[in-house]
């Protein structure tokens, strides 16, 4: 092992698993199943393929390829990547999203304290439309 950032999991939701409540942690945490509540962290929330999150998020880093939908507010960056869906009110100072994310949300991304610099609504996806 190098020097470099740790990234060792200290908690994970299985494929399978469905919680209801808050969650409070340091470090990263992955989600594979379903959530329903309030997440707060200064770490890194990672949302699986099969992830399915709905509250109140607020996070340092969240890094999701699956659905995501509430308020979220990440105070370092989101990335949404695969077929992640990303639904609700985000604010982040960088979102980076991925060919294939569907993102219906209102957004205020910009450097900052989690939030601000310019505001918009995007709604629409980045995946091809299918003209057959």
């Amino acid at each position: 092992m190098g020097t470099g950032p740790k990234t060792e999991l200290n908690a994970y939701l299985a494929k399978g698993t469905n919680f209801k409540g808050e969650l409070r942690f340091s470090g990263i945490v992955r989600l594979d199943g379903i959530f329903d509540g309030r997440i707060i962290s200064d770490g890194t929330l990672v949302v699986g393929e099969t992830g399915v999150l709905k509250g109140e998020i607020h996070v340092g880093e969240l890094l999701s390829s699956g659905v995501v939908e509430g308020t979220i507010k990440a105070t370092r960056a989101i990335e949404v990547s695969g077929q992640g869906k990303l639904l609700g009110e985000v604010f982040t100072p960088s979102l980076n999203v991925a060919p294939g994310v569907l993102v219906e949300a209102q957004l205020r991304v910009g450097a900052g304290s989690g939030a601000v610099s310019s505001r918009g609504s995007v709604v629409g996806s980045s995946r091809p439309k299918d003209d057959r």
